[in-house]
């Protein structure tokens, strides 16, 4: 996708964690500070830069009805979480996808792209 629309966006973050911590510590190595947050974090596969503009992306093969349901939760706790006021895009990039995919993205406001 990047190397067929490299200006895009002006800036991408890749593997971006964020959510809830469990309710227990995760500090695993008390002296050097080892901390296992990230295991419990959730992460978007790639978080896009255009402007104002965050584009959440999800990079799945043959894409189903858990790919636009993965993103649309990931945006709802991005916006819980971090920023209420973000304006963001969701997308799924896939190699495939069946045609009521395509209506469910759709009607969820979801970008679905086939590359």
């Amino acid at each position: 996708f990047m190397a067929l629309k490299p200006d895009e966006y002006e800036e991408v973050e890749y593997d971006l964690g964020f959510g809830l911590l469990p309710p227990f510590k995760t500090i695993v190595v008390p002296e050097t500070g080892g901390d296992d947050r990230r295991v419990y974090l959730r992460r978007v596969d790639v978080l896009a830069h255009k402007g104002s503009r965050l584009d959440f992306i999800e990079l799945k093969p043959n894409a189903g009805p858990g790919a636009i349901g993965q993103i649309k939760g990931y945006i709802t706790l991005y916006k819980n979480l971090v920023d209420p006021n973000a304006e963001i895009v969701a997308r799924v990039i896939t190699d495939n996808a069946r045609a009521d995919v395509f209506l469910l993205a759709g009607q969820e406001g979801v970008i679905l792209s086939m590359v």
